[in-house]
């Protein structure tokens, strides 16, 4: 639970957020039984809540209130239920900034009709001090001013001991010239009083001046008397007084007479409120803000018609709204400026155009309206600034309605362009409306302003980079068969490209070779070596083949009678003694103990013949002597006993340990 401190100032705070936020009597009471409902809800108690709701409903009532009407203070005076009245809070005692705040916004609040009706076409101010809590104890109310049959006789009367008593006023009532409310003056008074509320009526017209003083009132009329001599415009009565003629004089009578309390304290701000019991004009009353009069001797003023205004009392005429204004109700006081979006160029406007497409006002009380500027745009009417092109689009004109898209071959990466910036060389924009323009890829290139596509690099030449604004050549060695190469390939082994651009390369002639990549130029097969049409590098010549020139498809054969011990030389004659058939490569000769040569082979001696036949009868007869003995060893022989580990039942062999036994058998020795 909160500390009693901590209660008392939530319930008052919330209370007096309700009495400030509802100006009504019926918001406040409704807002005031949902908070309590509210607080009874948390647990609260009710006696307290209801203590201090009660302190804030009698600090409300207590409140000052400005009133601003057609008449007068309906508290103090008499209630005509032909004058509305607007009570409005205002918390502040400053009454130059109630004023104008009040007429800063009048025009605004003319133009509902509910208002209109309640608070008439000028404002009138009348203000009440506050009631305090010092005043209602210091102080004693005003004098009731109905009439009081029991003091019928009392009424103001000269002191006969001044020279003021010419000016007093005996009559004992006083009828209100504009109201036709007639008043009994029942205060018994004379020139030594002070503390009054006075009455001071013309003698020759019904014009009259309320007053107070906390002086005596013979101090008081002297003063006028001695402004009146000298001619002093200070006061209205002296006005009154030098304008209307010496005839014109004022007497006076006193309305109120204030009893100060035993405690002392201020007279001066409460005499001010009974002195708002009766007001009148001396003179003629001056037309209110919003109306004139044109004439004179006029009985009322005219309102200021539609598109006219009268900011100050006492027009004689209305002036038409100025270019950039307008008026749409009669009796404004000012007139309104132009909302932006709109303009008035004419005076006496009724009621602003609104911006037409492309155009703009972006302050109040525009003349024209502007056209939009480059780069931006304005597609609907009333406009109060106008949009910013976006990226990818432009406005090259003023006023335009809307932002045409950049070409292609075109960009704009920023809002608010007047116009396209072309791609440079090396990029390209292929779509309409781009924000940026884009890298040429490797393989293209463009190589002018304002591209909308990149273009292949030929056949020989390529573009290892994007943003390419010309394609490099293919250099020697190397070859790009197709267009949009992004790289040179190397030529192969066995072909080579010995120029520039080259789009293929050549294979090497028959008897020449390119043996690494990227050849410019093929060499010449060496000695001994050759490479035919369809060869793609040059062969070493085969055993007994040669060749002692460069750059040859084929290799010789060695001739017969000679023989090539190396490949890259010429064929040797072969020896006397040696035969070299064809492909030979190194003579061969015969053994000369069992061979000689015969023509162009060996054959065999006779000696040879007669040891080679030796040889073979030799192995005939080994081989015969063999046999024989192989005979002699394997004669069959008779069995004569049968072993005992030979089964009965099975006929014995001749042979023993034939292949049918399955176990061996053991003879017994």
């Amino acid at each position: 639970m909160h500390p009693h401190y901590v209660f008392n100032n939530v319930v008052k705070g919330q209370s007096m957020r309700v009495f400030r936020l509802n100006p009504t009597e019926a918001g406040y009471e409704q807002e005031l039984m949902d908070l309590r409902t509210r607080f009874m809800e948390r647990k609260y108690n009710p006696t307290e809540v209801n203590r201090i709701f009660r302190e804030t409903n009698s600090l409300r009532t207590s409140r000052a209130h400005p009133y601003f009407s057609n008449g007068y203070n309906a508290e103090c005076t008499v209630q005509d239920s032909r004058v509305h009245l607007l009570k409005v809070p205002l918390f502040t005692s400053d009454i130059s900034v109630i004023k104008e705040v009040i007429l800063k916004h009048w025009g605004t609040l003319l133009l509902d009709e509910n208002i209109r009706e309640i608070v008439g076409d000028t404002p009138r101010f009348l203000f009440k001090n506050k009631r305090n809590l010092k005043r209602m104890l210091c102080y004693q109310s005003c004098t009731n001013t109905e009439p009081d049959n029991t003091q019928i006789d009392n009424h103001t009367k000269p002191c006969n001991r001044c020279n003021q008593y010419e000016y007093i006023d005996t009559r004992r009532n006083f009828i209100h010239p504009f109201t036709k409310q007639e008043f009994i003056i029942n205060v018994p008074a004379d020139c030594q009083t002070e503390h009054v509320v006075y009455l001071a009526r013309c003698t020759a017209c019904e014009a009259f001046y309320i007053g107070k003083t906390n002086r005596k009132l013979r101090e008081r009329i002297r003063e006028h008397a001695f402004d009146v001599r000298i001619g002093s415009e200070s006061s209205a009565l002296t006005k009154h007084n030098i304008k209307s003629g010496p005839t014109h004089k004022f007497k006076f009578t006193v309305l109120q007479k204030i009893n100060p309390s035993i405690r002392g304290g201020d007279l001066e701000s409460y005499t001010e409120e009974c002195e708002l019991s009766v007001t009148g004009s001396l003179v003629c009353s001056p037309c209110r803000p919003g109306s004139h009069a044109n004439e004179t001797g006029s009985r009322a003023c005219s309102p200021c018609a539609a598109g006219y205004n009268a900011s100050y009392e006492g027009a004689l005429s209305c002036e038409p709204c100025p270019q950039g204004s307008f008026s749409n109700v009669t009796g404004s006081l000012v007139c309104s400026p132009c909302w932006p979006g709109s303009h008035a160029n004419e005076t006496g406007s009724r009621a602003c155009s609104p911006c037409a497409a492309g155009y703009n006002a972006s302050s109040e009380g525009a003349l024209s309206c502007e056209p939009c500027p480059q780069g931006t745009f304005s597609n609907v009417t009333g406009s109060l600034v106008c949009s910013a092109c976006q990226p990818g689009s432009h406005a090259n004109e003023t006023g335009s309605r809307a932002c045409s898209p950049c070409a292609a071959g075109f960009s704009v990466p920023h809002q608010g362009a007047a116009l396209c910036e072309p791609c440079h060389p090396g990029s390209f924009s292929p779509h309409s409306g781009a924000t940026s323009c884009d890298f040429c890829p490797k393989g293209l290139f463009s190589n002018h302003i304002g591209s909308s596509t990149c273009l292949p690099c030929k056949p020989g030449s390529f573009s290892d980079e994007t943003g390419s604004i010309a394609c490099k050549q293919c250099a020697a060695g190397f070859f790009a068969s197709e267009q949009g190469a992004s790289s040179c390939e190397p030529c192969l082994p066995g072909f080579f490209c010995s120029t520039y651009s080259c789009i293929y390369c050549t294979p090497c002639p028959s008897g020449a070779e390119a043996v690494r990549q990227a050849s410019t130029y093929c060499e010449l097969c060496h000695r001994g070596s050759y490479k035919g049409l369809n060869d793609s590098a040059c062969r070493n010549c085969n055993a007994g083949d040669y060749q002692t020139w460069r750059g040859q498809d084929n290799c010789i054969k060695c001739p017969q009678e000679y023989y090539c011990p190396s490949p890259d030389v010429s064929p040797v004659l072969c020896p006397e003694d040696a035969f070299c058939p064809p492909g030979s490569t190194a003579p061969q000769y015969c053994m000369e103990t069992f061979f000689h040569k015969s023509g162009n082979k060996c054959v065999v001696s006779p000696l040879t013949v007669v040891l080679l036949v030796t040889f073979a009868a030799l192995i005939i007869l080994v081989i015969v002597c063999l046999v024989q003995k192989r005979r002699q060893n394997y004669t069959p022989r008779e069995v004569t006993s049968q072993s005992q580990l030979i089964p009965r039942s099975r006929t014995p062999d001749r042979q023993y340990g034939s292949t049918w036994h399955a176990e061996p058998v053991y003879a017994g020795w």
